[in-house]
């Protein structure tokens, strides 16, 4: 740790996980508890650094109208720029989400320099980037950048240097380029899906191979019938034929031509955004000035092709009453200013859940900007969230289906283990580094209280992306004798991810358990629910802030100890029932619960696709 430091001595500011951008000679201030997780145990006692601690910006309704504000100007510069007419309202669906991040993440960081300039008055800071990046006035990444570690390099040592004044220093740094974990077995395998397309048309029935004719003519030759379209959806090839063939083309995937189209940055452009947003009263110059530098070409640049382009395709689709995809209008996208110009032209914008636990904590649904026209939740009527905003009703969710072909077993105790993001993020209910701390720290003790036999019993799967924290090495660490499954699918970042391949791989994870122990709520328990596996959650009380429609289904899986929130209570537990699960998961209480449950959050039916089809028609024509 620092203890002393020479008033004429410089210190140094980590602003990356990317070691080769440290200068470990130097005493060090860590601005993310993040960074500070790079360091060995060894070099926590050698080296000389400190963690600055700040405080979060906070999450008000002035914060989300200043949103507003900021979407509504880059709407009419945008309208200013090009021959385009929307009003206010699509503005902010449109830009609400990608702000929202963007200019909390400002506020995280602004804060993180106040507070060093604050904290350490009388000293001088400098910091490292990579070369290329020192004299780059914007940052010309996709909307997707928002969570890669370069992004944020960027807008730290511009911040840094522009606002700061802490000296930024240009290094040469190597290539960090990280292959998919699974790149060498694809490349030995690249002609088995091509054999596998092959052998399906020779083998496959007469009836089938006709059925995929017929599909193709309707994809192809009967696009103005479409009702319905629908993108991102986790359902199968024969789904969509069933689809398309029983509606008789009224139900048709949409996809979008991908076209690169290039288009260069306009310092002009943005000069004219950053003047316009520092006009209102609301927003800083800071973020005036970044928003102008970092909006997504998507948005700006490339934002009147998009338009033209999806107008176009609407007058194509004449017929078309529905827009139907895994997130509605969630996800920033090409597809998402389709979505939200055939809104307000009278389509009905519909989302299914696909993952979270919307209908138990509080969060997405919260905010009327990401809500659809209706959204379908997993859950019984009786339990569905509440909304003033938008209909939400009950349906069956796709992501079972992956169970189907698959054998099960009850060989190991499997815990599963939650991401936890490298930096604060506005829809994080506790976003503070101490409590990132805390939740590695009660897998550790959780473990630690476990007895040999209890651990001999244990697979540990952590979560499929390490953003810094490095959980699985320091449980490695820590525990050598555990076992891990999935270690090498754990991905450096979400863009090399395969994600069928990690929802596969959690898949038969879960198959082959005789419990499942999460320490967090997503579809992990639903999933187990859904196979009739026994499962316990294990909470911490202070992180997590549930919606009053869940409040009696969480009481009741409190009563017969399935949601647990004492590390050593919940240790206790397995160390007494490990030996005979079946016998604990069967008692009648716990299963007059998991049957109350199970009918609260898990909406079922026999042919899925057939339901679906007949609901997705009835949308398209209330």
């Amino acid at each position: 740790m620092i203890t002393e430091v020479d008033a004429d001595q410089r210190i140094f500011l980590p602003l990356t996980i990317n070691r080769q951008l440290w200068d470990h000679e130097s005493a060090m201030i860590f601005l993310n508890q993040v960074y500070c997780e790079q360091l060995d145990e060894e070099e926590r006692l050698r080296l000389r650094y400190d963690v600055c601690d700040s405080p979060l910006p906070v999450k008000d309704q002035d914060f989300q109208d200043c949103i507003k504000a900021i979407a509504a100007c880059i709407g009419r510069v945008l309208s200013e720029h090009g021959s385009i007419r929307e009003d206010r309202g699509y503005w902010e669906k449109l830009f609400f989400r990608w702000l929202l991040y963007i200019v909390y993440d400002i506020q995280v960081k602004r804060l993180q320099f106040e507070a060093l300039k604050k904290n350490y008055p009388d000293q001088t800071f400098y910091t490292h980037t990579k070369k290329e990046f020192l004299e780059k006035d914007f940052f010309e990444g996709d909307v997707q950048s928002l969570w890669e570690d370069d992004y944020h390099l960027w807008l730290y040592t511009y911040m840094a240097k522009e606002y700061f004044d802490i000296h930024v220093i240009p290094v040469e740094v190597e290539d960090q380029t990280v292959d998919p974990p699974e790149e060498k077995k694809k490349d030995k395998d690249f002609l088995r899906p091509m054999f596998r397309k092959m052998k399906k048309v020779f083998t496959e029935s007469p009836r089938h191979t006709l059925r995929r004719g017929m599909s193709y003519y309707y994809r192809t030759f009967s696009r103005d019938k479409a009702e319905v379209l629908y993108y991102g959806l986790d359902i199968s090839s024969d789904t969509s034929i069933t689809w398309l063939i029983g509606s008789s083309g009224k139900i048709q995937p949409f996809t979008l031509a991908s076209r690169q189209i290039n288009a260069s940055i306009s310092p002009t452009l943005r000069r004219k955004l950053t003047l316009a947003l520092g006009r209102l009263g609301t927003v800083s110059p800071v973020i005036a000035d970044i928003i102008g530098r970092t909006l997504p070409k998507l948005y700006l640049e490339e934002y009147e092709y998009h338009h033209v382009r999806n107008m176009s395709l609407l007058k194509q689709y004449r017929r078309l009453k529905v827009v139907f995809s895994l997130t509605g209008i969630l996800s920033s996208c090409p597809e998402t200013i389709f979505s939200l110009l055939a809104q307000k032209r009278g389509v009905k914008v519909i989302g299914l859940q696909h993952g979270g636990d919307y209908e138990v904590i509080n969060g997405i649904l919260d905010q009327e900007e990401y809500l659809n026209d209706v959204f379908y939740s997993w859950s019984g009527k009786e339990t569905r969230p509440c909304s003033t905003i938008c209909e939400i009703l009950s349906a069956p969710s796709y992501k079972f289906n992956r169970y189907r072909c698959m054998q099960g077993g009850g060989k190991y105790v499997l815990f599963v283990g939650t991401s936890l993001f490298m930096y604060p993020r506005y829809d994080e209910y506790k976003g503070e580094d101490v409590f990132k701390i805390r939740y590695i720290r009660r897998q550790m003790e959780f473990f630690s209280a476990l007895e040999q036999d209890s651990r001999d019993d244990l697979c540990v799967k952590e979560y499929y992306v390490d953003s810094g924290w490095h959980i699985l090495s320091t449980m490695e660490k820590a525990f050598p004798l555990l076992k891990f499954i999935g270690r090498n699918k754990i991905a450096p970042n979400y863009g090399v991810v395969d994600i069928i391949d990690r929802n596969t791989s959690f898949a038969e994870a879960l198959m082959g358990c005789k419990l499942m122990i999460c320490d967090h709520l997503s579809t992990t328990w639903r999933e187990a629910l859904y196979l009739n596996k026994p499962f316990i959650i294990l909470l911490d009380r202070e992180t997590w802030s549930f919606r009053e429609e869940a409040l009696e289904s969480v009481r009741l899986m409190e009563s017969v100890g399935i949601i647990l929130y004492d590390c050593e209570e919940a240790a206790t537990l397995l160390n007494r029932i490990h030996g005979d699960v079946p016998g604990w998961w069967n008692e009648p209480e716990r299963q007059a619960v998991i049957k109350r449950i199970r009918k609260n959050y898990l909406f079922e039916v026999e042919d899925i696709d057939g339901w679906w089809m007949r609901e997705l028609l009835r949308q398209a024509r209330s």
